[in-house]
Order: structure tokens, then sequence, then C-alpha cells
């Protein structure tokens, strides 16, 4: 694809041409020279504003050239005047065209950071809401957990039933609880409460939990245990 600035420097650079050899041949009485004007509004079209400098340049130029090359003829004094006023005329276009590029490029500027500001501002209204919908389906989970506290009477179907909610807010396909039943040895002892999505799929899993017991700092339960943090793994089967 063409670009557009090309063609409008094309164009001009013809127009330029033909008014050169228009000199050449008009005389000096016939006031030709106003036509070098038409340089500037096809310089304006390529908004840049370089270009617009350039061909109020040469049309200048050509207004000057065409004084010495064009056949002498009409008064001196008239041919002085008309190429006079086409230079003025001239620059005074080429200037409005220069002012009305810059404003419309601190127009462009001013458009450019608004949006810049609004894609910001939505960005962080998003990041705020995110934390928000976050932070409310803690305070919800543990209102869930609480409840369930509450309404259970043993033990396991507390830890059961808080065990299954944990699990499903946080996308978990599996969760287990291991008991820690003498406290002077912080033993881990697995229990049979569990959380299953897929009880076929990890049924061998199941199995070999409530057979390993860990103590401090053994797998990750023990290393839990003994941090007192959290602790992620991205494979159960190959943790050391």
């Amino acid at each position: 694809m063409i670009n557009k600035n090309f063609i409008y420097i094309v164009l001009a650079v013809i127009v330029a041409v033909e008014l050169l050899l228009l000199n050449t041949s008009v005389p000096l009485g016939v006031a030709d020279s106003i036509l070098c004007i038409t340089l500037v509004p096809i310089a304006f079209f390529t908004k840049n504003k370089k270009f617009i400098f350039i061909s109020a340049i040469a049309g200048t130029v050509l207004t000057i050239t065409g004084f010495f090359v064009s056949p002498s003829s009409g008064e001196f004094w008239q041919v002085i005047t008309n190429r006079s006023l086409t230079l003025l005329a001239l620059w005074v276009i080429a200037i409005l065209c220069l002012l009305e590029r810059g404003q419309s490029q601190k127009m462009k500027d001013v458009h450019a950071a608004l949006e810049k500001s609004v894609q910001k501002r939505t960005t962080d209204l998003n990041k705020s809401n995110t934390a928000l919908e976050r932070e409310s389906a803690y305070l919800q989970l543990h209102k869930d957990v609480a409840i369930a506290a509450n309404e259970t009477v043993g033990l396991k179907d507390t830890l059961k039933v808080c065990l299954a909610k944990i699990c499903v807010h946080a996308k978990w396909p599996v969760g287990h609880v291991y008991l820690v039943p003498n406290q002077s040895l912080n033993w881990l002892e697995p229990s049979k409460v569990w959380f299953l999505e897929n009880s076929d799929r990890f049924d061998t899993f199941r199995k070999i939990s409530e057979a390993t017991p860990f103590g401090p700092g053994m797998g990750l339960p023990g290393r839990v245990l003994v941090s007192k943090k959290p602790e992620w793994i991205i494979d159960v089967t190959k943790d050391t």
C-alpha cells in the first residue's frame, strides 16, 4: 500500500516543476506567481510540519526564480508588488498551516494522555474489584466455616464440612486432614477426613496417605508443621 504522504510529495514536485516551466513562458506582467501558494496546501495534507515548511521555502524559491526567468513584461513596480504579495500570502498560509498542525498535535497528545490515564484507572479499578471480591470470598469462607463448626456435633464432622468448603473455595480436587494426637511428639497422624472431587481417581493416593504418618520436617505436612506457614509444590509425587 502506497503511503499517502508519498503521493502528496510527488504531487507537490509535479506542481513545482510545472510552475517553473510556466514561469519560463509567461511574461512577468501576469500574476502567475500566486500559483506557488498551492504547494503549501498540498503539503498540509501530509500532516507533517516539516513538509509544510519545505513547501513554503520551495514556493519562495519558485517565486523569486520566476522573476529572473520569466519574459520581461509590464511595469517593474507591478511585477515587484505581485511577487511580494505572493510571498506574503504564501508565508501567511504556511504559518497558519503550521499553527494548525501544532494545535492538532497538542490535541492528539492530550487525547493520548487522557486515554492512558483512563486505561490506568480502569486497570486500577479492576485490580481493586478483584481484591475486594477475593476479600469478600475469604470473609464468606470464614463465615461458612464458623457456621459449620457450630452446627456439627463431632470433631470429624466439623473437619469434614470445613475441609470441603475450603477445597471448593480454593478449587482443590483433594483435601486431607492430619492430626497431632500427641502434642509432645508433634507427630502428624493421617485422619480419615478427606475431600475428594473424584474418589476413583485419587483412591491410590488416599490409601498411601492414610498409611503414612509424618514427623516434624518430613514431607510437605512435616515441613508445614515446623514452619507454621503454607507451602506449595507442583507435583506431590516428587516431593522429598
